[in-house]
């Protein structure tokens, strides 16, 4: 690559903080794709990459304006500069940074700030606009829990204490992205005189995806003991611990807000869930 090696470090060194999506967004221009005005919606879209993590990608092309390979044209619109010969060699780099980073470089903490914004019209979003911090700098509650099902390999984990009809429609939906052969497990608070009714009206349906419920409440004489955290794992590997129940006044009406945590405080919160899962009751 002689003819790009004078800038390729400017690229990389923008772009590896995001190599994962920046070598799939490149490979996509690469390949024609990605080409002409694109919105972002389209561009995760010619990129295989999830639309929930529209946020991320966005990110990803404003450190691509930067160095000067994008284009960004209005508000919505973004356009690869020509230089598609170059882009192949780019994401070829930046797939071996990707690499370098999931599997070898042992990171303390990667933290996402994950967002449920009140219902519309809403004063808190008008001015989280004025300072700049919708968009680009958070997630959204309601794509997030999706997007960690199809993250996970082997076992996706939900904690959640309340759940309703809206809650059980978006928690169905990240169980159907999870890839075949992933364990679903639900951790609740269930049981005879406390029943989570949606459970019960769905447990057809449960069963049916092979989704195992567990119920984390346990009789302590008159008292019992219980959770109230709202916890979802991938593997060992990423992990939600937030404020937003499966419920439609968490997902659509109030503001709620959390992390999306990899690495090592994503493993704790991973053993976490095992020693609950050792102790609660498989309904």
């Amino acid at each position: 690559m002689p003819a790009l090696a004078p800038e390729l470090n400017k690229f990389l060194l923008a772009l590896a903080p995001h190599a994962e999506l920046a070598a799939r967004i490149c490979q996509a221009i690469a390949v024609g794709k990605f080409s002409g005005r694109m919105q972002l919606r389209e561009i995760c879209l010619a990129s295989g990459i999830a639309s929930a993590r529209s946020s991320a990608v966005e990110t990803a092309l404003k450190a691509g304006v930067e160095v000067g390979l994008i284009k960004k044209i209005g508000v919505l619109e973004w356009q690869p500069l020509p230089m598609q010969a170059h882009f192949k060699h780019i994401a070829i780099a930046l797939e071996g940074i990707a690499m370098y980073l999931e599997q070898i470089h042992a990171d303390k903490t990667e933290v996402d700030v994950v967002l449920t914004l009140p219902e519309k019209p809403s004063q808190l979003e008008s001015a989280l606009m004025e300072r700049d911090h919708v968009g680009s700098m958070v997630e959204f509650t309601d794509a997030i829990f999706a997007h960690i099902a199809s993250m996970a390999k082997e076992r996706f984990v939900v904690m959640m204490p309340f759940i309703d009809e809206t809650g059980m429609t978006n928690l169905m939906d990240a169980w159907e992205r999870a890839r075949e052969g992933v364990e679903c497990i639900l951790i609740t608070r269930h049981n005879a005189e406390n029943q989570v009714k949606t459970i019960a009206e769905n447990q057809a349906k449960l069963n049916g995806m092979g989704v195992k419920i567990f119920s984390y409440w346990l009789q302590k004489g008159a008292k019992y003991e219980t959770f109230h955290a709202k916890v979802l794992v991938a593997d060992r590997n990423i992990a939600y611990v937030g404020s937003a129940n499966a419920t439609k006044a968490s997902l659509e009406l109030s503001m709620e807000l959390g992390v999306m945590l990899k690495g090592k405080s994503a493993k704790t919160v991973s053993e976490i869930a095992d020693a609950v899962l050792q102790i609660a009751r498989p309904i």
